[in-house]
């Protein structure tokens, strides 16, 4: 990130008044108020490279969202890639920081009567107890615990899925990290993942398991696409199959959910689509398209869409529940 050096900026801003001025003549009126009139000129100094500008780097930012004031502390010039040599970080002058979560997935373990929740605000994993009860106004319930930090190596944090057996948490990436973070049952604060599963995509949304099969199911929003894995799967292990294609008729899929009786997925399509493109040069082993033919975005009423559980490929759904009666939007 970076910023006008402030004494060249207001030399800029000197120019483009005469400029201004200029255009309009002597004693008329750019903004409707008093008649236009050239205050001060300062010429700016030339620079090496041509630019009529210098730049200067901003404050240095930490490479992940904070998860705490303390974190805004900007780290030694030395750190940041390609710094200036001489570079003094400079802390900001004051902190503007919402101290409140934005919910964004849900998970309910009752067995161990817990619920999980996502923090995308904050980047946060945050566990309570099932029956907790908010106190009087002006209070909010304090978790049993929180994961969050740099070092949780979660953002953007989406679907979250509880393991009623083991109680890991299972928590979906969706932007600027896209790996699946796997959180043991005593993980509290900012810690490592136990582990982590690479192959789901950027874009990646929702989640959902099997616990017969030992499998998680993800949405994909940008291909419109549901990407199977083993609960086991290695750190980059691919998908073991997906389902895929035009005759989904997934569009933009969020939220997943697994009938286990009748063994099927449901999954909430918010209505943009495009149609995806697949590397001819890409191994069998990675077969997810990651682009889209030009021109091909369009926007669909939004839908329910339902397909087996074990299905795969460009199978069209079993039922969709789709149009106004709906009532979906």
């Amino acid at each position: 990130m970076y910023i006008f050096s402030k004494t060249r900026a207001m030399g800029l801003l000197a120019v483009l008044a005469a400029f201004a001025w200029a255009a309009v003549g002597p004693g008329a009126s750019i903004f409707g108020g008093a008649s236009a009139r050239l205050v001060a000129f300062e010429p700016l100094p030339a620079y090496e490279n041509g630019e009529s500008c210098e730049w200067e780097v901003a404050a240095p930012q930490a490479s992940n969202l904070p998860t705490s004031v303390s974190q805004l502390m900007p780290r030694a010039a030395s750190q940041l890639p390609g710094a200036p040599a001489g570079l003094t970080p400079r802390p900001p002058l004051r902190y503007i920081q919402d101290a409140y979560a934005s919910f964004s997935g849900v998970s309910v373990d009752p067995v161990h009567n817990e619920v999980v929740f996502n923090d995308e605000n904050k980047f946060r994993v945050m566990v309570y107890d099932r029956l907790a009860n908010t106190p009087a106004p002006g209070e909010v319930t304090q978790p049993k615990r929180a994961i969050g930090g740099l070092n949780t190596r979660t953002q953007y944090n989406s679907g979250v899925y509880i393991d009623p057996k083991d109680r890991h948490i299972y928590v979906v990436n969706n932007d600027t990290v896209h790996e699946l973070t796997i959180y043991g049952p005593d993980k509290n604060g900012d810690v490592e993942p136990t582990r982590m599963i690479s192959g789901t995509p950027y874009g990646s949304f929702g989640i959902a398991a099997d616990e017969t099969t030992g499998e998680l199911f993800f949405t994909v929003q940008h291909s419109g696409a549901i990407m199977t894995f083993p609960k086991t799967a290695a750190k980059d292990a691919p998908p073991s199959r997906m389902i895929l294609g035009s005759s989904t008729q997934m569009a933009d899929p969020h939220g997943i959910a697994f009938d286990p009786k009748n063994r099927v997925l449901f999954v909430a399509n918010w209505g943009a689509s495009r149609t995806p493109v697949i590397n001819p040069n890409a191994p069998a082993t990675d077969p997810y398209p990651r682009a889209a033919v030009p021109g091909s975005g369009k926007f669909v009423p939004p839908s329910i869409t339902v397909y087996p559980a074990d299905a795969k490929g460009d199978i069209a759904p079993l039922h969709i529940i789709q149009g106004p009666k709906t009532g979906l939007n």
